[in-house]
C-alpha cells in the first residue's frame, strides 16, 4: 500500500490440482513476493496461473542484471554487496525458495531485464485440471 503497488492475479484455468507441501509452497510464494514488493518502486506485480500448472510471477521492479541472473539462487548471494549495498538482506530467500519448491518437484525459472523487471516461472507437477 505504502508504495501504491498493484498486485493482480489472473487463471487459464479454474482449478488445477497438484499434490504439494502447502507449508513449502506458502513459504516459496512468500519469499517471491516479498522481493517482487522491495525491488518494485511503482507499477504492478502480477500472479498468472496457466492451465499447464505454471504459475507466472511478474513484477515491474529493478530487474536483475544478466550476469547476476545465473546466480539469483545461491545462497547468500546478492547483486548489490558491501556497506554500501542499497538493499538489505542476508540473500537467503531465493535460495530457500528454490529448495522448498525441489521438495515437492516444483521447478523454477527466472527470466529479468534490467530496469524493466523479472518474472519467475513455477511448474508444478499436474494430476489433474478441471
Amino acid at each position: 500500500r505504502q508504495k501504491q503497488l498493484t498486485i493482480e492475479f489472473q487463471y487459464e484455468a479454474e482449478e488445477i490440482v497438484s499434490f504439494v507441501d502447502p507449508h513449502y509452497i506458502q513459504q516459496a510464494l512468500s519469499n517471491i513476493l516479498d522481493n517482487a514488493i522491495k525491488y518494485t518502486h511503482e507499477g504492478n506485480i502480477l500472479f498468472l496461473l496457466k492451465k499447464n500448472c505454471e504459475l507466472v510471477i511478474r513484477d515491474t521492479g529493478i530487474g536483475i542484471s544478466d550476469d547476476y541472473v545465473l546466480h539469483v539462487f545461491d545462497l547468500f548471494s546478492q547483486e548489490s554487496e558491501g556497506y554500501t549495498k542499497e538493499y538489505q538482506g542476508l540473500g537467503l530467500g531465493l535460495a530457500l525458495t528454490k529448495k522448498y519448491l525441489e521438495l515437492n518437484d516444483v521447478t523454477i525459472d527466472v527470466k529479468s531485464e534490467k530496469n524493466v523487471g523479472t518474472e519467475f516461472i513455477l511448474q508444478f507437477p499436474t494430476v489433474f485440471e478441471t
